[in-house]
């Protein structure tokens, strides 16, 4: 009989949306007993990247990043996370931004990063992130 310790928490959601609209994602923190996470637990790090393969560190002259929160390009970033609030946070990409994005079919994932010592990182969502096309772009 084989004994497994699975440390991977992260859950597997797709993501589908539109090339030039709004990317708006919030997400509900909460803990085990349900309780909502306080906002400075975390910091948050979300990459969309072409394959799932590409396991170089962020720069901005990595062709597989399609949207990240490392972006710091001016005159805004790629991917923002303007709100952390008590129980909630929020990943925002503006429609300027999208409007850039090729429709087609990604890979992303979002971490967590303690902001207390050791400041661990776990990984809490992936999935594909699918940008269909659209009229109005």
């Amino acid at each position: 009989m084989s004994n497994v310790i699975n440390l991977d928490v992260a859950k597997r959601v797709d993501i589908i949306c539109r090339k030039g609209d709004t990317f708006k994602l919030e997400i509900d923190l909460k803990d085990s007993t349900g309780a909502a996470v306080p906002s400075n637990a975390y910091t948050f790090k979300m990459e969309v990247r072409t394959a799932d393969y590409a396991n170089a560190a962020y720069s901005d002259s990595d062709a597989t990043i399609v949207l990240s929160t490392e972006d710091t390009t001016t005159p805004f970033p790629k991917v923002i996370v303007p709100t952390v609030t008590t129980g909630k946070v929020v990943f925002v990409a503006t429609n300027v931004v999208m409007r850039n994005v090729a429709s087609g079919m990604y890979v992303y994932d979002i971490e967590a990063i303690s902001t207390t010592a050791p400041n661990e990182s776990q990984t809490w969502l992936y999935g594909t992130f699918k940008v269909n096309e659209d009229i109005s772009v």
